[in-house]
């Protein structure tokens, strides 16, 4: 079974699809709040509410980045994302197929946060 999937990882184009959950515990996952916003029956002190609960669950936690205040949940999501481009490095290095380019593609979901395009390793 295994060389199984290394035949398929070696033979084939790398894609990665991630999601906003993989910045958690550090930042938090919005879960419905595009439908609670654009819901046209809410009223202007909900709709504040909502965002400020966006702000403070989500948004504040890329000004932690920015100033480089310490948190426990950071580095873990930090070392988290380190570790997965490492691991990726590495299946590519031992790539044995010389056709296709050592390329990885990794996309995200449009929720820009410092975690996801800020990492300096």
């Amino acid at each position: 079974m295994l060389k199984q999937i290394r035949k398929a990882v070696e033979s084939a184009n790398l894609n990665f699809l991630i999601g906003s959950g993989l910045s958690r515990p550090f930042l938090d996952v919005l879960n419905d709040i595009e439908v609670f916003l654009s819901d046209a029956t809410k009223t202007s002190d909900e709709i504040t509410a909502k965002k400020k609960e966006y702000f403070n669950r989500v948004m504040a936690g890329n000004l932690d980045i920015v100033n480089d205040v310490a948190s426990a949940n950071k580095d873990e999501v930090l070392t988290n994302y380190k570790n997965f481009y490492k691991i990726l490095n590495n299946i590519l290095l031992k790539r044995e197929n010389s056709i296709l380019t050592k390329q990885v593609n990794i996309f995200t979901k449009p929720r820009y946060s410092r975690v996801e395009t800020g990492i300096s390793a």
